[in-house]
């Protein structure tokens, strides 16, 4: 095994359990594969980038997909809907088709509400400084 010749100098100190732990929670929060990579830019007085993960966020994300894939079958719906009506001769089936279109984009109203309450609640979270 070869030995990283571009730092030659060893230092070896003791620490208590504490501190010990408080760094090993830094190791876990940040990209540092080990100890020693943490402690040399400790000493160089380089920055260390900790990684935060809001799980929250993944319930949030699977909520505003589900939206997204709703709204996105509801316009299909409508498109077909507004394609029949156009192909209809019949005033009677076009007052029907139009019925059915207006009880869609009610969903519609439902869903953008649901959305915007959505976006409110956590972009009050988002926007903290």
């Amino acid at each position: 095994m070869k030995r990283n010749t571009g730092l030659p100098c060893r230092i070896e100190t003791r620490i208590d359990e504490k501190k010990y732990l408080e760094l090993q929670q830094l190791i876990q929060k940040s990209s540092y594969r080990n100890m020693s990579e943490l402690l040399r830019d400790i000493v160089y007085y380089k920055s260390i980038r900790i990684v935060t993960y809001d799980k929250s966020i993944d319930m949030l994300m699977d909520k505003l997909s589900s939206i997204r894939t709703e709204l996105h079958a509801i316009g299909i719906n409508i498109n077909q809907i507004t394609k029949w009506f156009n192909t209809e001769q019949k005033p009677a089936a076009k007052v029907y088709h139009s019925l059915r279109a207006a009880s869609i984009y009610q969903t519609v109203g439902k869903k953008v509400d649901e959305l915007l309450t959505l976006i409110e609640k956590n972009g009050k979270q988002w926007l903290q400084k």
